[in-house]
């Protein structure tokens, strides 16, 4: 899996440099979606983990 990770990151690296993306930017972006997406989730087990002590 190390090879074709590597194989995809470097494909997706050239292809955000050719649209003038700089990968750092996008690899944020990807973090902060996958936050937004899960918002809901995240709150619930922090509030869980708040009712149970934690």
């Amino acid at each position: 899996m190390g090879k074709a990770k590597s194989k995809n990151e470097k494909l997706a690296r050239q292809i955000l440099e050719n649209k003038g993306i700089k990968f750092d930017d996008w690899l944020e972006e990807q973090y902060q979606n996958i936050i937004d997406e899960n918002i809901e989730m995240l709150i619930s087990s922090l509030l869980t983990a708040k009712e149970l002590g934690e």
